[in-house]
């Protein structure tokens, strides 16, 4: 709608401001000059002698300029009634936009009011996009920092992996070497024990006859000490010469054999023990 108004409004402008200059055409303006007679002058004019002494050539010029070649004061007193009827029906023809100006004007203000608002909108949304746009910039660099940040962890990781893998299979190393050496230091306290064990067996028949010795040495004496506070020192019936004492307490049943070895060997023994108790007794 504001289109067409305003397609019209040229139209209707550019069809008079292009219509055939008749007033011109007819005659030329005078300046500054007296036109002497009644309708004399270029073709039967009405000035009455009346003419645009005023205005200069310049000015007329720059007033046609502004507003049109009709537009022509230094020619309206030489003009017949034809040609200012003329004149008049130009003049006349700006009524019709004078009349649709608030209109006109309207539709302006409105399209304006549209390009501003458009523009407007058009600011906002660019606005709006460029802000977006840093963040998702700053989206985008935050993401590619946690994504360095976890590439950065995961080589930690698995550094911190590898190292607790070394110690690990280094402590099972160490493990081993330890139990191989406590297995080895096992093996020779065994063998040690064995050792010992075997040298025990070996010096037990040692130790038996040593201990049986002991327990016959025990025995005499505690029959010799119940001899001299049974008989004292001097017996009453000496023993025949060759013949050896009988020892009391010697078990019968072990057999002549054994009995007779017994006092065999006993008899030195005896004899010694004897000759001390009377050294002892006597002083000697």
């Amino acid at each position: 709608m504001l289109g067409k108004i305003v397609k019209s409004v040229r139209g209707a402008v550019n069809k008079y401001q292009q219509q055939p200059r008749t007033v011109n055409a007819q005659y030329t303006p005078v300046t500054n000059t007296k036109v002497v007679g009644n309708g004399g002058g270029n073709g039967g004019g009405n000035n009455g002698g009346i003419s645009a002494i005023a205005i200069p050539g310049d000015v007329a010029g720059l007033l046609q300029t502004y507003y049109g070649s009709m537009f022509d004061l230094s020619a309206i007193p030489n003009m017949s009634p034809d040609q200012l009827g003329e004149l008049v029906s130009w003049l006349r023809q700006c009524e019709w936009m004078d009349e649709h100006l608030e209109v006109l004007e309207k539709h302006f203000k409105a399209y304006i009011q549209r390009q501003v608002n458009f523009n407007q909108f058009v600011a906002r949304v660019s606005k709006d996009g460029l802000s977006g746009a840093q963040k998702i910039d700053k989206a985008g660099l935050d993401i590619y920092l946690a994504a360095k940040g976890y590439q950065v962890n995961s080589q930690k990781l698995g550094h911190k992996r590898d190292n607790e893998v070394k110690l690990l299979e280094q402590d099972f190393e160490n493990y081993k070497l330890l139990e191989d050496y406590n297995l080895e230091a096992s093996f020779r306290a065994m063998t040690l024990k064995l050792q010992k064990q075997k040298a025990l067996i070996d010096a037990k028949p040692d130790q038996q006859a040593a201990q049986e010795t002991e327990r016959l040495a025990i025995q005499a004496e505690k029959q010799r000490v119940k001899n001299l506070l049974t008989y004292g020192t001097q017996p009453l019936f000496a023993a025949p010469t060759g013949v050896a004492p009988a020892v009391v307490g010697v078990s019968e049943s072990s057999g002549g054999s054994n009995t007779a070895q017994s006092e065999t060997k006993r008899e030195p023994q005896q004899q010694n023990i004897w000759k001390g108790v009377r050294q002892f007794f006597t002083g000697r």
